[in-house]
C-alpha cells in the first residue's frame, strides 16, 4: 500500500498545501506585526500634529497681543478685547488652561 503510484500525487498534493498554508500563515503575521507598528506610528503623529496645533494658536494670540496690545500707544478698545478673547478660548479648547502662560 506504500509503494501504490497513488499515494505519492497525493503526498505531493498535501505537502503543497502545506507549504502555501504556512507561507501564508507566515504573510499574516508578517502584515500584522506592520499594521500594528504602523498604527502605533499613526497614534503618535496624531499626537504630535495636535501639539503643533496647540502651539500655534498659542502663537497666534501672543502675536496678537503684541501687536494689538503692547504696541498700542491707546486704550484697547472692545473689538481688540473681543479678538483677544476668542484667541483665549481657541487655545483653551486645544487644552491649554491659559495661553498667557505660554507667554512667558
Amino acid at each position: 500500500m506504500l509503494n501504490n503510484p497513488l499515494n505519492k500525487p497525493v503526498f505531493l498534493l498535501n505537502s503543497i498545501c502545506l507549504v502555501v498554508v504556512l507561507f501564508l500563515l507566515i504573510g499574516n503575521v508578517f502584515f500584522a506585526v506592520k499594521y500594528f507598528g504602523l498604527k502605533k506610528e499613526l497614534s503618535q503623529t496624531k499626537i504630535a500634529l495636535d501639539a503643533q496645533k496647540t502651539n500655534q494658536k498659542v502663537l497666534d494670540f501672543t502675536k496678537i497681543f503684541i501687536r494689538e496690545v503692547l504696541k498700542s500707544e491707546t486704550e484697547i478698545d472692545f473689538d481688540t478685547r473681543l479678538k483677544l478673547k476668542t484667541a483665549v478660548k481657541g487655545a483653551e479648547r486645544r487644552g491649554h488652561s491659559n495661553p498667557m502662560e505660554e507667554i512667558h
